[in-house]
């Protein structure tokens, strides 16, 4: 993957309560991410860690504004491990000068998440996967507001969020209408060679429930058309409708039942994807205009 384009960006958010600790006052949330793009649209995102003082999230933005651009623009990365050891190596001598390891050693993390990121994305795979090196041990660490993934080689930080958990049941679909039940790994594979003409920014592939066949189509403008055709046990009427494929795979990723079932009230509405036979996890997509 060669990095095309760097983008940052700065939210905050003032506390309803300030945050008062030993160290200081608190009396607003923020956070810095990084986005990387590489040359064929995919991208990775990464978080700039930085708490306290409330100023050093912008701070550490602009660092990495000022750092990054030379380090990453038009390189191609085969190896995020050892790419992020380069950088490491490349980065010392500033954090040591300037006297900043922390703000340094966060633009690093966030660098290292968006590449790992960006490589799983890549992959269609979740990111999990992509990281899973057999039986080594793995540390892990909780803090002030933050959890921290040590194995060899790599450390990784994030950020833990405030607040209360979405009401997730909102957006269940409810009087379903279609329910389709498709072989997992047939299902997989079919997406994974759509996927590789859905590269645009939607990643939108038209997907057709017929009462015995599953036709999955994707039109692009620069790469051309593709199609695959799948076997589809389907309850109820015919159904067309669009998705984004990159969310597909890295649900399918996790799944690991032979057959896997979508469940949908219309076109517009959001499909339930779950493992036939088994209520203990259960995934919701929404689905996109096909114009």
């Amino acid at each position: 993957m060669q990095i095309k384009r760097i983008h940052l960006d700065v939210f905050r958010a003032p506390a309803e309560k300030p945050v008062v600790t030993s160290f200081g006052r608190i009396p607003s949330r923020a956070v810095a991410l990084l986005r990387l793009e590489d040359a064929d649209g995919a991208v990775g995102w990464g978080d700039i860690w930085g708490n306290f003082p409330t100023v050093t999230t912008e701070y550490r933005a602009n660092l990495a504004a000022f750092v990054l651009p030379e380090l990453l623009l038009g390189q191609t990365v085969t190896d995020v491990p050892g790419f992020y050891r380069s950088l490491v190596a490349k980065l010392r001598v500033l954090a040591l000068q300037a006297d900043e390891p922390g703000p340094v050693a966060s633009v690093l993390a966030a660098t290292d998440q968006a590449l790992w990121d960006l490589a799983a994305r890549k992959a269609g795979q979740p990111l999990r996967k992509l990281l899973d090196g057999g039986d080594e041990p793995i540390e892990l660490g909780f803090g002030d507001g933050a959890v921290r993934l040590v194995r060899p080689g790599q450390v990784f930080w994030f950020r833990l969020l405030d607040g209360e958990f979405p009401d997730y049941k909102a957006v269940l679909p409810s009087g379903t209408k279609h329910r389709a039940v498709v072989q997992r790994e047939a299902f997989a594979d079919a997406l994974g060679r759509i996927g590789i003409l859905a590269q645009d920014r939607t990643r939108a592939v038209r997907f057709s429930f017929g009462e015995t066949d599953l036709q999955i189509a994707v039109h692009n403008v620069d790469r051309g058309e593709g199609r695959e055709e799948i076997t589809v046990e389907l309850d109820g009427e015919p159904l067309e409708m669009g998705f984004n494929v990159r969310y597909l795979l890295e649900i399918l990723g996790v799944l690991t039942a032979e057959h896997i079932q979508l469940e949908m009230t219309h076109n517009l509405g959001p499909c339930l994807l779950k493992q036939v036979d088994d209520e203990t996890a259960f995934f919701v997509v929404m689905p996109m205009r096909l114009d």
